[in-house]
């Protein structure tokens, strides 16, 4: 990976995050309560061994570092904001999401997850205050299962069965680890 990519990649998944939250938090102070919710990745968990191709073919270290710094981000800042009443969490796919850019990543055939799943983590991450969920490092599949949270298609009516979390998921995504202070 050239230097300057790797600049953009943590610039782009680490730096902007950080100004965006620079940006937000006086507001947020001000009217007594937030959220910040960052984006992770499942990438920012150590590849499994033996490597898969994924791991091996390159060019995801950087991101995934990068991802990594995004849940200690997470974490630390919501050490520090939680008196301030603002939760501090992130959410990241527990697979594959296939969305626009993604595909020349994600195989032909690969099986993804429906986006719903992470649409609703990420609105139950940003709904109750900061004493009670904040710090909470949360993946698509894995949340609503652990917390019997009900999803809705994109059309805000239909229901879609509780997620399963498929044999392929990083085998590091322990259920216990997963519902945040």
């Amino acid at each position: 990976m050239p230097l300057e990519m790797f600049d953009r990649t943590v610039a782009h998944y680490l730096r902007v995050p950080f100004m965006l939250s620079q940006a937000a938090i006086p507001v947020m102070r001000e009217r007594g309560a937030g959220w910040i919710l960052n984006l992770g990745s499942v990438t920012a968990l150590a590849p499994v061994r033996p490597y898969q191709e994924f791991d091996r073919s390159g060019g995801a270290t950087a991101y995934a570092a990068a991802k990594a710094a995004i849940n200690r981000f997470t974490e630390g800042l919501a050490a520090e904001l939680q008196a301030d009443n603002i939760a501090v969490n992130s959410v990241a796919p527990s697979t594959a999401i296939r969305t626009p850019g993604s595909e020349r990543f994600i195989p032909d055939g690969y099986p993804v997850e429906p986006v719903e799943y992470l649409v609703e983590t990420a609105l139950a991450l940003c709904s109750v205050p900061a004493r009670q969920r904040t710090g909470c490092i949360a993946h698509s599949l894995h949340f609503p299962l652990d917390s019997g949270l009900e999803v809705l298609g994109l059309d805000g009516v239909s229901k879609l069965p509780p997620p399963v979390v498929p044999p392929w998921a990083h085998p590091g995504l322990l259920r216990s680890d997963l519902l945040g202070g």
